[in-house]
This record gives structure tokens, sequence and C-alpha cells, in this order.
């Protein structure tokens, strides 16, 4: 596979995926890279360079709990996993935890969410199968303001930016969120991965843009 056919099937886009393989074959020509290793090297800075600053890993929460983190990417990156992970940490530090079940279209998504929660200790917020997230999503913000959570960490089902229909789905949990609680207290995580493989090599980057 070629690099490029490589970085799309990646889910880069076209833009973002020009941009690095011209970074690369000016690395190429200007700093003498001696072979394919150091090469592979150069390719995985840029793509760091790009996604963000790997030094600084922190989440930014909100000035006073509770605060929301809305998980979201393609399908497959780990966004459930790592949810998972962000409620262990979480709960290890002493905060409050709720999750809430965001993806009603995957079978059994929901249930994953709750072995999770059980396992991490934290609060767990579902409706069935097929319901509205953003009314998921409505009623942890709900939960938590009535349980004095600290945290509200929300799976979403996978979807493509280029998804008008699941993109406006994003719209309407943002703004279910923004008409009854504070939106300086809601971020965004996009959890994507940095190549395509069965077992993901999966980032995060939260972001303070509740009205994206």
């Amino acid at each position: 596979m070629s690099s490029k056919r490589a970085l799309l099937a990646a889910d880069l886009s076209v833009h973002t995926t020009d941009r690095v393989l011209n970074d690369l074959r000016d690395a190429v020509r200007d700093e003498r890279l001696p072979d394919a290793e150091a090469v592979h090297a150069r390719l995985s800075q840029s793509l760091t360079e790009i996604l963000g600053d790997s030094g600084d890993t922190r989440l930014n929460f909100a000035p006073a709990p509770p605060t929301l983190f809305l998980m979201v990417g393609v399908n497959g990156v780990g966004k459930t996993t790592t949810l998972a992970k962000l409620a262990s940490l979480a709960t290890r530090h002493g905060r409050k935890v709720i999750l809430a079940a965001g993806d009603t279209f995957r079978a059994a998504a929901a249930d994953q969410l709750g072995l999770w929660a059980e396992r991490v200790g934290a609060d767990f917020i579902r409706h069935r199968e097929g319901s509205d997230p953003a009314a998921v999503v409505f009623d942890a913000v709900q939960a938590a303001k009535a349980r004095k959570a600290d945290l509200v960490l929300v799976d979403t089902a996978g979807r493509l930016h280029n998804k008008a229909n699941l993109m406006e789905e994003l719209k309407k949990i943002g703004a279910s969120v923004s008409g009854n609680w504070a939106a300086s207290r809601m971020r965004f995580c996009w959890c994507w991965t940095l190549r395509p493989a069965r077992t993901p090599s999966a980032r995060l980057k939260s972001s303070w843009t509740p009205s994206a």
C-alpha cells in the first residue's frame, strides 16, 4: 500500500495527506534521510506535529464541576475503551464520574459501556437502543447536577466528518447541553488512529469548543 493510500485509509483528509507527504519529500531531500526507518520516523514526527503537542496530555477541566467530555471519532479507533480508561483514571483520583451511552446505534454498545462503568465504579446513564443520543446526554447532565458528579463522559457512535446527518447529530447534542448547562463546561474529545491496524494506536485531544 502506498503512503498516500495508507494515510487516506486512516481517515486523514486529502489536504492533510498532501501536506504531510510534501513535508516528507522536503525532509528526505533536505535532511538526507538514509533509510526507510528514518523516513518512517520523520513521517511519525510530521503527523504528531499536525495532530498536536504530544508533550501535554492533560485534559482541560471546567473551572467548577461538573465537566462533560464528548468522545467523537470514526469507527474502530477505541472511543469506548479510551472513555473507560479516562473514567478509571478519574475515579482513582477521587472524582465522581458518570458514563453516558450516547452510542445508541451500535448493537450492545450500551452494554459494553455499562460493563466498564461497573468495573471502574462509575455511575451509568443509558436509553434503549435506537433512541436519541441528545436525550441520553441531557439526562446525564441532569443526573450529574443532581448527584454532584465531577465528570460526565459521553460515548458516541462512530462517524466520518463528511456524513452530514451524523455531524448534525453532534450539533443537536451540543444544543441539548448548552440549553440547560453552562457551555464552558463542555469539551469535545476527538479520538483517532494514526495508522490502519487491527489494534489501533489511538490518540486523544481535548478542546474548548462547545459550540463546534
